[in-house]
């Protein structure tokens, strides 16, 4: 995995990251071999009071055992704010997944609703 992620810039993170995903030794004869490439643009843009806007949180995948990739185009919105003591991030995102592989096992639509404890406080 290759990862960057720059938060130089007031208001903006920007970066990617890139890894691969491969079998060492399948046990079942019948398993496809795995062998994967992904990569993930990460952009946000944060507005006043916690709130944000980004691309999705998933990467774009080739599957290079078939030349195929499943790509994502959508976004997020979303925002971090305090609850009681603890900072908590909600989001939600809509995606539209493009997939090239008759035999990936990808839904067309993606709705995502998200909440995350942040830590440490």
């Amino acid at each position: 995995t290759l990862a960057y992620l720059n938060t130089k810039t007031k208001g903006l993170q920007w970066g990617g990251m890139i890894y691969n995903d491969w079998d060492v030794a399948s046990t079942r004869s019948d398993a496809a071999d795995i062998n994967s490439f992904k990569i993930q643009p990460i952009l946000n843009y944060h507005f006043g009071q916690g709130w944000y806007v980004g691309l999705p949180d998933l990467p774009q995948t080739s599957n290079n055992e078939t030349n195929n990739w499943t790509t994502n185009i959508g976004g997020v919105l979303g925002r971090v704010f305090p609850y009681k003591k603890q900072h908590l991030q909600m989001f939600g995102g809509v995606y539209y997944n493009s997939v090239e592989d008759n035999e990936a096992v990808a839904a067309e639509w993606t709705l995502k609703f998200n909440i995350s404890f942040l830590l440490p406080e």
